[in-house]
């Protein structure tokens, strides 16, 4: 999360990174790319040169810097041409890219695109993950001829682990915000409203704490909303005035917040979130208003 984590590279054998992925099934994929004596030994000796020395250690960056980058930038380096990054993924932004890619796990989709900001949302201009750069080679010349001539699958991968569970799915996800919709109660409305100030508080956090350029700034905040804080304070306190101001301004946010969702990849599963914020907000404000009008007897 601090964005500082060193990976570092690494030497194994082909046996022992087989048997590796046979048995987390994962996929392996050969592609025997068509490349000159001069530049097998050039890739050879930067590889060795990495191995060897510091520059076997880099700063792990969740789009920017990672283990396919790393690769790519050695190929681009020593290939007539480099590679060809007009793949299908060129169309998307890296937040659909993502998204699409861990799809079967709901939580884990819901909760890096809760902490993903702005970045994300952009257009794709690099190759940055496995299987773009399997498709980027395919498409890729070196010396006028195709760098890479057939792809040959040795280990299929298997999605029997990739199977929805009885929790990690938007079943039970949309089963809490229509039970929280449901439950006309005070007490439920403020816990909703405090853990929705949480997670904003974490939010400017994490934008602050964080070197990893993907998470900020990060406009979610204008949902999971500090405000709310002051809101249930407000409201417990009878200060009936400055709660419905703060009613307004949490409004005009979420207003913000859907203008900028609306051709967003992830808005239909942020959307009970958004819908469930604005029920409870007009229960709050009903009862503020209600709340207000009352006078004492004398």
């Amino acid at each position: 999360m601090k964005g500082d984590l060193q990976y570092f590279a690494g030497m194994t054998s082909f046996t022992d990174f087989m048997n590796e992925y046979v048995y987390f099934q994962r996929g392996v994929y050969e592609q025997t790319l068509n490349l000159n004596q001069s530049q097998r030994q050039a890739i050879l000796n930067d590889l060795n040169s990495i191995l060897n020395s510091e520059k076997r250690f880099y700063t792990y960056k969740f789009i920017d810097r990672n283990c396919t980058t790393m690769v790519v930038d050695i190929l681009n380096k020593n290939l007539s041409e480099k590679i060809n990054t007009n793949i299908k993924d060129s169309q998307k932004t890296n937040r659909k890219i993502l998204y699409d890619c861990i799809t079967p796990l709901f939580y884990a989709n819901l909760g890096i695109n809760i902490v993903f900001g702005v970045k994300t949302d952009a257009q794709f201009d690099h190759i940055y993950l496995p299987l773009q750069f399997l498709e980027g080679i395919n498409l890729s010349k070196n010396n006028g001829k195709k760098l890479c001539d057939k792809t040959k699958i040795l280990n299929k991968q298997s999605y029997a682990q990739a199977e929805v569970s009885l929790w990690d799915n938007k079943y039970l996800y949309f089963i809490f915000f229509i039970a929280i919709a449901i439950f006309n109660k005070s007490i439920i409305r403020n816990f909703y409203f405090v853990l929705m100030g949480c997670l904003g508080i974490f939010l400017i956090w994490v934008g602050w704490y964080s070197n990893h350029s993907e998470l900020q700034p990060n406009f979610n905040i204008a949902l999971f909303n500090p405000l709310y804080f002051f809101l249930v304070y407000f409201n417990e306190k009878n200060n009936r005035n400055f709660a419905l101001k703060t009613i307004y301004l949490i409004v005009i946010c979420l207003l913000f917040y859907t203008f900028l969702m609306l051709n967003k990849v992830h808005l239909l599963m942020f959307l009970p979130i958004i819908l469930t914020n604005v029920l409870l907000l007009y229960r709050a404000f009903l009862k503020t208003k209600k709340s207000a009008r009352i006078t004492p007897a004398l």
